[in-house]
C-alpha cells in the first residue's frame, strides 16, 4: 500500500470503466461452467467492498476474505457489508505466506493500485499462489500501467526491463521499443505465473485481459490453473470476451452518457446494433456516425457507438439518492 491509501483519493464506486470490467468478470465467472458459489474469494475490498458485494450478490459466494494493511483498520472493519467476509489486516504477501490453503477452490483478485515498477508484492504473491493453487483455481491481477515517471515511455520500459528481465520473452526484449507498456506488463505477469507453475500441475493459463481508464490507466489479467490443458477449449466457448491469446488485450472505453441517453439507447439497442454490426460486415456499405445520429438524435463518434453496443449490458448508471 502507498503511504496515502488510494481509497482516500478515489471513490471506488464511481469508476464507470472499472465497473464495466467488474461486470464482465462476473459475467465470465457466471457462465464459465464451474461451481463458483462454492469458491473462497480472496481480494482487496478497501472501505467500499464493491467487488465483494458483487461476488456475494451475483455469484452467491459465501466465503470471502479481504486483505488490507492500511492503518485505518477500524474503518475497514466498520464498512464490511456482510459477516460472510473475514477481514485480514495484512499485506497480501504476508497473508499468502501464512495462509493454510484449504480444500475449497479459490477465486483470487490481486487488485493492486501500484505499478509493475512500484509493486513490492507482485512477484512474491504470484509465486506463492502459483505454487499452492489447485486445479480450476482462478486468479485476477490488476496493476496501474500509467507512466510512473516524467522521463517518458521509453524510460519506463527500461525500468521494467531492469526489474523484470528474466520474465520477458526473447522477442519482446529484442523489440521493446515496438511494444506498448500494456503489452510488456502482460508479458511479465503471464511469465511470472508460467515460470512458477512450470514444474508442477496445475499450470496457469490466460482467460482474459483488460485495460481501462478512470483517471490512471489500469491493466487486469485473468487466468485459471488447470491440470489438463484440453479443458481450455471448452472454457473458451463460454464467453465472447474469453481470449486465450497472449498478445490480446481488451480495451474498455465506454462513452460518457446521461441517464436519459442510456435509457433511450437501450430502448432501440437492436436498431443501433444493426447499424454498427453492418459497418463491421465485409462487403457491406460503410455506416457513418451521422446515420446512427439520425436514428438516436445524439452526437457520438462511430468508435463510441461501437463501444456502447459492445458493453451496453455492463454500463453502470449513477444517480443520487437518500439511503
Amino acid at each position: 500500500m502507498n503511504k496515502t491509501d488510494s481509497f482516500t483519493r478515489i471513490n471506488y464506486c464511481l469508476r464507470p470503466n472499472k465497473q464495466v470490467e467488474r461486470k464482465i468478470i462476473i459475467d465470465i465467472l457466471h457462465n464459465i461452467g464451474l461451481p463458483i458459489s462454492k469458491y473462497h474469494y480472496i481480494g482487496m475490498g478497501s472501505i467500499y467492498y464493491y467487488d465483494f458485494i458483487m461476488m456475494h450478490k451475483m455469484l452467491g459466494i459465501k466465503k470471502l476474505t479481504s486483505l488490507d494493511d492500511s492503518k485505518q483498520t477500524s474503518r475497514l472493519k466498520f464498512n464490511c457489508p456482510y459477516d460472510y467476509i473475514t477481514f485480514e489486516p495484512l499485506l497480501s504477501t504476508e497473508f499468502f505466506k501464512k495462509y493454510n490453503w484449504e480444500s475449497k477452490n479459490h477465486l483470487i483478485w490481486l487488485d493492486y493500485d501500484t505499478s509493475l515498477i512500484s509493486s513490492g508484492c507482485l512477484i512474491d504473491d504470484s509465486i506463492e499462489i502459483a505454487r499452492r493453487c489447485k486445479d480450476k483455481d482462478i486468479v485476477f491481477v490488476t496493476l496501474n500501467i500509467s507512466s510512473q515517471g516524467s522521463d517518458g515511455t521509453q524510460a519506463e520500459k527500461k525500468r521494467i526491463f531492469d526489474k523484470y528481465d528474466k520474465y520477458l520473452t526473447v522477442e519482446l526484449k529484442a523489440n521493446m521499443k515496438d511494444f506498448k507498456i500494456k503489452d510488456i506488463v502482460q508479458d511479465v505477469v503471464l511469465n511470472i505465473f508460467a515460470d512458477a507453475s512450470i514444474l508442477r500441475k496445475p499450470q496457469f493459463y490466460k482467460l482474459c485481459s483488460f485495460t481501462y481508464r478512470d483517471g490512471a490507466k489500469m491493466y487486469t489479467l485473468g487466468g485459471i490453473f488447470l491440470n489438463d490443458e484440453k479443458c481450455l477449449k471448452n472454457l473458451a466457448t463460454k464467453h465472447v470476451l474469453i481470449n486465450r491469446c497472449s498478445q490480446h488485450i481488451e480495451e474498455i472505453s465506454i462513452p460518457l452518457l446521461t441517464y436519459k441517453e442510456k435509457i433511450h439507447f437501450d430502448s432501440i439497442i437492436k436498431q443501433i446494433e444493426k447499424c454498427v454490426r453492418a459497418d463491421d460486415t465485409p462487403g457491406s456499405d460503410t455506416v457513418t456516425a451521422e446515420e446512427i445520429i439520425s436514428l438516436t438524435s445524439v452526437e457520438l463518434k462511430l468508435s463510441e457507438w461501437k463501444a456502447y453496443v459492445k458493453y451496453y449490458r455492463y454500463i453502470p448508471t449513477y444517480y443520487e439518492g437518500l439511503i
